[in-house]
């Protein structure tokens, strides 16, 4: 009776020991892909503050040149594809009453109102300040909106656009797997993501859950799960965590997953840790152009 006590103990021991390691390892992985995020948008704010103060761009909207303007962000984002992995870009000109001007994906796309259901761009247009977020549109993606500005008068606004793939593909590189999750009731003002894969209640924002992935996570995104932050599966462990738009309005949950078998491998959390620091470190070395002291950072994670 005393042996079997004891057995049951040391495996209660064990399992607490084991749950404590992942969230360990999970908390880390966690951090890395939300730092590697607000590095993205600190990315894409920088992009739209040049291209909101660039002279031809200044000039396309005085003179109401649409083609100009299409030329000119069509420029733009060939050469940044060119010389860096910007495979999402896209740039998007708004007026001043904020209605679509010129989009790099659509010239024929012309003066459909966007105030009832573009938050960021109404901020921007009262504040006249710069603003980076992920944020709701025709897709849920980064989004960096800059006042287009000439002596003082408001002309519009320019916005950068980035999708979520170059940060997995950067997160893949250090060994995790990241994911973003919409909850699906955006789905009425995120109209172009109505195909996208889903999984419960969630819609698929980036393409590196595949169908395996998929598949592991079906019928397990509960209420209790997402509360809890992580779960297992035969061959993976997955992590949660919520995030927001600027105003706070819940969009979904970061994800992150990978093997099982690296749980019980102490040189995981040393490589997740080492990661951290070299995070810390490359935040301390760059500082991405802001417009002011206090710029807003636009994204608040959980």
């Amino acid at each position: 009776m005393m042996a079997g006590g004891i057995f049951f103990l040391i495996l209660k021991v064990n399992q607490a020991i084991y749950s404590e390691e992942i969230e360990k390892k999970i908390e880390i992985a966690l951090e890395i892909a939300k730092e590697n995020l607000d590095s993205e948008i600190q990315t894409a704010l920088s992009l739209a503050i040049v291209i909101a103060d660039r002279e031809r761009i200044k000039e396309g909207f005085i003179k109401d040149d649409r083609e100009l303007l299409y030329k000119e962000i069509t420029e733009q984002i060939a050469r940044l594809k060119k010389g860096a992995d910007y495979k999402e870009l896209d740039i998007h000109l708004h007026t001043k009453d904020l209605r679509v001007y010129v989009r790099s994906w659509d010239f024929n796309s012309f003066g459909i109102e966007l105030s009832p259901f573009r938050k960021g761009l109404v901020k921007v247009k009262e504040t006249l300040q710069p603003l980076a977020s992920i944020e709701l549109g025709q897709r849920m993606n980064i989004k960096a909106i800059s006042p287009v500005m000439q002596e003082g008068e408001y002309l519009g606004s320019a916005e950068v656009h980035f999708g979520f793939d170059r940060v997995s593909r950067r997160l893949s590189q250090k060994g995790i797997n990241f994911f973003i999750l919409m909850e699906g009731r955006h789905l009425g003002v995120a109209t172009r993501m109505i195909a996208d894969p889903r999984i419960d209640g969630f819609v698929l924002a980036n393409s590196s859950c595949e169908q395996t992935c998929i598949e592991k996570l079906r019928g397990k995104l509960t209420p209790s799960v997402l509360k809890k932050g992580y779960i297992e599966t035969d061959d993976f462990v997955f992590g949660f965590s919520p995030f927001f738009s600027f105003d706070g309005e819940k969009l979904g949950y970061i994800g992150v997953f990978f093997d099982r078998k690296l749980i019980n491998e102490p040189s995981i959390l040393y490589a997740f840790e080492r990661l951290k620091e070299e995070r810390r470190e490359e935040k301390r070395l760059y500082r991405p152009m802001q417009p002011s002291e206090n710029p807003p950072k636009g994204i608040t994670i959980q």
